[in-house]
C-alpha cells in the first residue's frame, strides 16, 4: 500500500490540467523507495508502512516528490527541460529532505510531538568522553585524558 493517497498528490496538481484517480504503483514504488533510503540515515523508517502511520512531512516530500514527476511526464514533449513548476516541487521536496537530515527541520507525528532521530545511526567518533576516562595501555596510549608528547613513533 502506497505511503501517499491521491488526494495529497492531487493537493499538488493543478486539477484543471492534470486529475488522477490512482497512483501509479511502479512510480510511487520507487519514490517512496529513495525517499526512505535518504531518510534512513536519520530515522528508523521500517514503521513508516501506509498513509496512517507515516509521518504528514514524510507523505508531502513524497507527493510533491510523485506530482513533479508526473507534470514532467504528461509535459515532456511540449517544453524542453521539463516543467519550471515541477522542477520547484522538486526543489522544495530536496530541501525538505537535506534539512531533516542535518537536523534543521523536525518531523512530528500525527499529535505534532516530534520525533527523535535514530540515534544509533549517528556518526560516532574517537576519542569519546568515555576513552578518555580509562587509564593509557600498551596496546592503546591514546586512552586517558589529554596529553601531548614528543619523540615518540606512531
Amino acid at each position: 500500500m502506497a505511503r501517499v493517497t491521491v488526494a495529497e498528490v492531487q493537493g499538488w496538481l493543478d486539477g484543471a490540467k492534470i486529475t488522477i484517480t490512482t497512483l501509479d504503483t511502479e512510480l510511487i514504488a520507487n519514490l517512496e523507495t529513495e525517499t526512505l533510503s535518504r531518510l534512513a540515515s536519520v530515522y528508523d523508517v521500517s514503521g513508516w508502512t501506509d498513509d496512517t502511520n507515516t509521518p504528514k512531512l514524510i507523505r508531502t516530500i513524497i507527493s510533491k516528490y510523485y506530482s513533479s514527476w508526473l507534470i514532467d511526464r504528461f509535459y515532456s514533449e511540449n517544453q524542453d527541460g521539463g516543467s519550471d513548476y515541477a522542477k520547484r516541487l522538486c526543489d522544495n521536496a530536496d530541501m525538505v529532505m537535506t534539512g531533516i537530515i542535518e537536523g534543521q527541520i523536525t518531523v512530528t507525528d500525527g499529535s505534532g510531538d516530534p520525533i527523535p532521530p535514530d540515534t544509533s545511526r549517528s556518526a560516532t567518533f574517537y576519542p569519546t568522553d568515555a576513552s578518555s576516562a580509562q587509564l593509557p595501555t600498551f596496546d592503546d596510549p591514546s586512552l586517558g585524558g589529554p596529553y601531548f608528547s614528543l619523540g615518540r613513533t606512531f
